[in-house]
């Protein structure tokens, strides 16, 4: 074996034998399961590890969710993010144990630490180059999405009151729209941390993307269906936006409030399109 082999290295691994590791079938509909897979330096446990730092891997283009076993100052070790929407756990060959080149004595201990002088300010400055690109888009494209729903949900809120007040002959339209405006509120406070943590930027996209909202209520039998279908395409753009931005979710947080929030804009949307069905033939009548 060679003199640059790391500490507790083994030539072989059952996982460079059977790459795809344990099977974990599941039926049609149901949950994929999760399967943790983990590797540390030979001879040690979870109970030696100081700390686990979140972490991807990055040795293929999946991107799974991982975290690196810390300790003594240095990696031991890996384990795929139970968690995680890529991989719920799971990592390949060469994420579970291509780690282990990183050991050689070459490579920096820690990788957080960034030592000092030009060797600290040379790894700043690629770390910056990276954030200003691929990761640095995404970040910019979530910032968009949510600033798009931040918006959307509070011009939502407005029409949804413009319109019940505007029909108050239409009983079932004033209180639930009243009702529906107050949820669209809660979206918003829940979208609070997100728009903290990753800001809000729904100006970058043309305006097509934002929604205009309702401005004014039309009156009679056509102009309830008017507003009505309006609110029906303000709740569906929301929708699809809340889909868009669970698709692409990594952090915890994020997808715990889309899964949240998604389900009442498509509560909305039913009943919107409900509601729309009850009053077209009235208001076609009346228009003949």
């Amino acid at each position: 074996m060679s003199d640059l082999a790391p500490p507790g290295f083994r030539a072989e691994h059952p996982r460079t034998a059977d790459v795809w590791g344990t099977r974990t079938p599941y039926s049609a509909g149901q949950p994929w399961p999760t399967r943790v897979d983990q590797h540390l330096d030979a001879g040690l446990t979870e109970d030696d590890v100081d700390r686990w730092v979140q972490s991807a891997c990055l040795l293929c283009s999946n991107g799974c969710g991982i975290d690196i076993a810390v300790a003594g100052g240095r990696m031991v070790g890996v384990r795929g993010r139970e968690h995680d929407r890529v991989n719920h756990g799971r990592l390949g060959p060469k994420g579970l144990l291509g780690w282990q080149g990183q050991q050689t004595g070459r490579q920096r201990a820690d990788p957080h630490n960034l030592g000092s002088g030009l060797e600290a300010t040379a790894v700043q400055e690629r770390r910056r180059a990276r954030r200003a690109g691929a990761g640095g888009r995404l970040i910019v494209h979530l910032r968009t999405y949510i600033g798009l729903l931040d918006t959307g949900e509070r011009t939502l809120a407005a029409s949804y009151r413009q319109v019940a007040d505007g029909h108050l002959a239409e009983a079932d339209v004033h209180h639930l729209c009243h009702q529906l405006a107050g949820q669209c509120d809660q979206h918003v406070g829940a979208l609070a941390p997100l728009v903290e943590r990753y800001g809000s930027d729904p100006q970058s996209e043309p305006d097509r993307l934002h929604a205009e909202g309702l401005r004014s209520v039309r009156s009679g039998g056509l102009g309830l269906l008017r507003d009505l279908h309006d609110l029906y395409l303000l709740a569906n753009y929301l929708d699809i936006a809340w889909t868009i931005v669970g698709q692409g979710a990594r952090d915890q947080e994020v997808i715990d409030i889309v899964a949240a929030c998604e389900g009442d804009i498509a509560t909305q949307v039913k009943f919107l399109e409900t509601r729309l069905k009850q009053a077209a033939p009235q208001a076609q009548l009346v228009a003949q």
